[in-house]
């Protein structure tokens, strides 16, 4: 990662908000993680990396007539994504929330506190429109 004051955190936020998601998945009988950004631009991917660190993965495109290839961007290791989102919480609009729960789930010493905050965080990941 680039020295921290050199980071457009506002332009990372806008990034998360708008192609990027905040998630806690269970794993067999542990909770995991994830901080990512969605785009078919490796630009983007290889900007992000220079930037933030992390790493990105390019998904199978079962129909590159239709579709453009899928990059997704990820950080890597715990303190990272924890420097990431203390900078983006700030200025994020519609997943500040996500964010904080993360937050919190690196704070959890239970397997039974990172499921309640696994929880806490589903409703709010829900695709469609909200209620």
């Amino acid at each position: 990662m680039k020295n921290s004051n050199e980071v457009p955190w506002p332009y990372l936020a806008g990034l998360v908000d708008g192609e990027g998601s905040i998630q806690i998945y269970k794993h067999r009988e542990t909770y995991e993680y994830r901080l990512k950004i969605g785009n078919t631009d490796l630009r983007l991917m290889q900007w992000l990396i220079s930037n933030v660190g992390g790493k990105y993965y390019t998904e199978t495109n079962r129909n590159p007539s239709k579709h453009k290839t899928l990059h997704q961007w990820r950080t890597t290791g715990i303190n990272n994504t924890k420097k990431v989102l203390e900078e983006i919480v700030p200025f994020l609009v519609l997943k500040q929330e996500q964010a904080k729960i993360l937050l919190e789930y690196f704070k959890a010493e239970s397997t039974k506190d990172r499921e309640v905050l696994y929880l806490k965080l589903i409703p709010l990941n829900k695709r469609g429109i909200k209620v």
